[in-house]
């Protein structure tokens, strides 16, 4: 657990597949913000890291010496290269775009696909709790962690 007086409980492995849950992800609680920071930059890392190991393998592909092997798998293994590098690249570039967009953007943008996914659900009359916008959202500890 981190030091709860700077930055509240460690939520790396907080689970939000609940909608209480998510839903306080969402909010403005200030924990949530610092916690949906954190997913962010390590999803990016992430995908960054990947990325360049994918590069990495392709390009060792590119410079192998495949004479001598089956030449249908050699062609296949280079056409396989030519396939994930680009793909690569425009994952990494989606991450870096994403990582990009400012946290009060993104939770706008989910909290509106949120309310629509729920009623596109059955729940025709959902809206995101407004207990969790404003100030008064950092009253209202993670569900599952009391407080």
């Amino acid at each position: 657990m981190l030091d709860e007086r700077w930055t509240g409980p460690d939520l790396s492995g907080y689970s939000v597949t609940d909608r209480a849950a998510y839903e306080w992800y969402l909010s403005d609680h200030p924990w949530a913000r610092t916690e949906r920071l954190r997913r962010a930059e390590a999803d990016c890392a992430g995908a960054v890291a990947r990325a360049a190991e994918v590069r990495a393998w392709s390009e060792r592909v590119d410079g192998a010496d495949l004479a001598g092997r089956d030449p249908v798998a050699a062609a296949a293994l280079r056409r396989l290269s030519a396939t994930l590098r680009p793909l690569a690249d425009r994952a990494q570039l989606r991450s870096l775009l994403d990582a990009a967009e400012p946290d009060d953007v993104r939770v706008i943008r989910l909290r509106a696909e949120l309310t629509v996914r729920e009623r596109a659900s059955g729940d025709g009359e959902y809206r995101y709790p407004e207990q969790l916008i404003g100030p008064g959202a950092a009253t209202r500890p993670p569900p599952g962690l009391g407080r």
